[in-house]
């Protein structure tokens, strides 16, 4: 949703954007300068000496960098001097200081400006000092390789401050106001498709057309088709063409392809007032345009937040619907389970956005190497002799050693008779061993030959055969 709520935002600084240029263009009444004029002046500062090239004769036109009126730039004025009736430049001061009677020139350079027709540029260079002297002063022009910008323009002026128009009917010229060099009515010939990213002299032409049009402005003039000439495009088919919405790669909104060269051919500007009326009713239908995006953003909106807390109304009330058009799957993984017997195993992929779809979805399954589990094998010893406690016990052992008691058979103990041994009667034969005491022998019952033994007396002993009898024999 943010994203919807960031691209409303956008749009509404765009609107206001288009409604300050509407006003901005409706109020400046003079063309603009050519790109020559322009370039000769790059770097420069005003008052310096510039020249540039005559797009249509190629002559070479000599002049002075002034700011035009509701110009930011510097401007190549002919030498011929300006209209009486065009205000100075901004920030001329008619003062000069006088050197100091003893100075050392200390001399900064400005960068080096556009190549001009004639294969040179120039650089200011500048004494902070202002000794009024060129002692020592480095260059300020250049050879360079100029690349020529293509003009289209249906007639040229060859003075800022009166318009040399072609001879009317009766072979008469008629003289206008102060007007620039290249201001007239561009008619554009384009061939290639435009569009976002594209440079060069045809994308220098688009932008000339489009600043003749009021789509752009004098300084857009770069030979490089960014986001700001695709706005400009788009204004002009939204316009011309009513193509207000859409992609370059869906419908051509944002290129410049056969239709939109089509109508920039067909459409120029004029001198008189309704180009700026017609730029105005433009700009207004462009914002009518907009606004309709922006309530269709607004719904959008609602209708995602609906969708998130259950709801199905937009902001009009008017029920919506839960489908979304367009949706990218977020994948998310478990971690790999065990190893089967099979050779594989798996792990669980659940779309978090829940697009229903198995598009660029992550594998469920890989092969692995298994390592099968340990099986004890249990196998029982026979049950003991019974003790005088009545319980005997048996030897339950895993002969895979496991380590494990899986499955391990129950009991190795178990409850029994005791059944004592009885001593014989005192009285023996002649010479016969004498029969051990009884505790003697059950301290030895169901006890290996050799095995420690006690006496009820506290006596330590070890069980051995005593005659017939097996019995605990003190040490």
């Amino acid at each position: 949703m943010n994203k919807y709520v960031k691209y409303l935002s956008l749009l509404t600084l765009f609107i206001c954007a288009l409604t300050l240029t509407g006003t901005i263009a409706s109020a400046q009444s003079q063309q603009q300068p050519p790109q020559e004029a322009v370039a000769a002046c790059s770097g420069d500062t005003s008052g310096s000496s510039c020249s540039f090239s005559d797009p249509q004769s190629g002559s070479t036109v000599s002049g002075t960098c002034i700011t035009p009126p509701n110009m930011n730039n510097l401007v190549c004025a002919p030498a011929s001097g300006r209209a009486q009736n065009m205000p100075p430049q901004r920030g001329t001061q008619n003062t000069t200081s006088a050197p100091p009677s003893s100075c050392t020139p200390s001399w900064s350079l400005g960068n080096w400006g556009a190549c001009a027709s004639n294969g040179t540029q120039t650089r200011t260079v500048t004494d902070s000092n202002s000794c009024g002297v060129t002692t020592n002063e480095p260059t300020t022009s250049q050879s360079c390789t100029y690349t020529p910008v293509v003009h289209t323009s249906s007639s040229v002026y060859t003075t800022f401050g009166t318009q040399n128009t072609p001879s009317n009917a009766t072979g008469n010229t008629t003289s206008a106001g102060p007007v620039y060099i290249g201001s007239p009515a561009v008619r554009t010939t384009m061939t290639s498709t435009l569009s976002l990213g594209s440079r060069g002299s045809a994308v220098i032409s688009l932008q000339q057309h489009l600043v003749s049009l009021n789509y752009l402005t004098q300084d857009s003039v770069t030979g490089y088709f960014g986001l700001l000439t695709q706005g400009a495009v788009q204004r002009f088919q939204c316009a011309r063409l009513s193509l207000c919405s859409g992609s370059p790669s869906t419908n051509g909104y944002g290129l410049v392809g056969p239709k939109t060269r089509a109508a920039l051919t067909s459409t120029s500007t004029s001198s008189d007032p309704s180009t700026s009326n017609t730029t105005n009713q433009s700009i207004a239908s462009q914002i009518a345009t907009l606004l309709a995006q922006i309530q269709a953003l607004k719904d959008k909106i609602a209708q995602n937040s609906a969708q998130s807390t259950g709801g199905s109304s937009n902001t009009t009330g008017t029920p919506v619907s839960q489908n979304v058009s367009s949706c990218t799957p977020s994948w998310s993984t478990s971690s790999w389970g065990a190893c089967a017997s099979n050779g594989t195993q798996t792990r669980t992929v659940t779309d978090l956005n829940s697009c229903g779809t198995t598009s660029g979805q992550l594998a469920t399954s890989q092969s692995c190497t298994y390592t099968p589990a340990c099986t004890p094998s249990w196998s029982l010893g026979n049950w003991g002799a019974c003790a005088s406690n009545g319980m005997q016990t048996r030897t339950i052992t895993d002969s895979n050693s496991c380590g494990v008691t899986t499955n391990q058979p129950m009991g190795s103990s178990q409850a029994c008779t005791y059944t004592p041994v009885l001593a014989p009667a005192s009285k023996t034969q002649e010479g016969a061993p004498p029969v051990p005491p009884q505790a003697a022998l059950d301290a030895c019952n169901g006890i290996s030959p050799g095995s420690s033994c006690s006496l009820p007396n506290g006596s330590i002993g070890a069980c051995a055969q005593i005659g017939p009898y097996f019995a605990c024999k003190p040490q």
